[in-house]
This record gives structure tokens, C-alpha cells and sequence, in this order.
């Protein structure tokens, strides 16, 4: 990423703690054009020890708060798509970590490490 529209955007906030990447990547394509490579160039993987895997809840928590805050504050329009992916997301919450960790692992083919419930 270029560093100044970074900063144009505000960089990170403390607002959604859990999911300050995925705000300050929504704050900044609204500045311009922002593409996603059509080819990986990357793996996902969550270690044990990782935030994400270690606050599994709290970081699904701040991305659902976020997509809505999303709508509200940063323009973006609630689609049937976001509105069916925002209550998938909250369907999530109540399983435990092990289980949410399965079905990112098996159905969305997210490579993590199942944590201890």
C-alpha cells in the first residue's frame, strides 16, 4: 500500500480493535482505486497464538459492528449480499471457537489451528 493515502484515510483507529486492518482498508478504497489481485499471493493462515485465533470472538464481533458501521459512516450501500453475510456472522457467535474455527477451515478453506473452547 502507498503510505500517503493511508494517512489520508486516518490510519488506525482504536474504534474496532480486533478488525483495524479490514476499517482502514474500507476507509481507504474510498479514496481511490483500490484493487484485489485476482491470484493469491498469500495463504491465510491463524497460528495458535495468533490475536485473531486467541480473540476469535472479539475480532468476529468488531467485523460485523464494522460492516454495519460501514453502511452507516463510510457510504457503503447494505446489499442483500452484506446483509446475508453480516447475519451469517452473527449466526457464528454463539458456537464455540472450535467450531467456527472448522467451518472457516472446511467450508471457506482458511488454514488455522483449532483453539482450545
Amino acid at each position: 500500500a502507498r503510505r500517503l493515502p493511508l494517512l489520508a484515510a486516518g490510519g488506525y483507529t482504536p474504534e474496532f480493535e480486533w478488525a483495524e486492518d479490514y476499517d482502514l482498508w474500507l476507509r481507504t478504497a474510498r479514496l481511490g482505486k483500490f484493487h484485489n489481485l485476482p491470484e493469491p499471493l498469500t495463504a491465510y493462515r491463524i497460528h495458535a497464538q495468533a490475536g485473531k485465533h486467541t480473540r476469535l470472538k472479539l475480532s468476529l464481533r468488531d467485523v460485523i459492528r464494522l460492516k454495519i458501521h460501514a453502511t452507516r459512516s463510510y457510504g457503503y450501500p447494505m446489499t442483500p449480499r452484506l446483509a446475508l453475510n453480516i447475519a451469517l456472522h452473527c449466526a457464528l457467535l454463539p458456537l464455540p471457537a472450535s467450531t467456527i474455527v472448522w467451518l472457516f477451515k472446511h467450508v471457506m478453506g482458511i488454514k488455522m489451528h483449532a483453539p482450545r473452547d
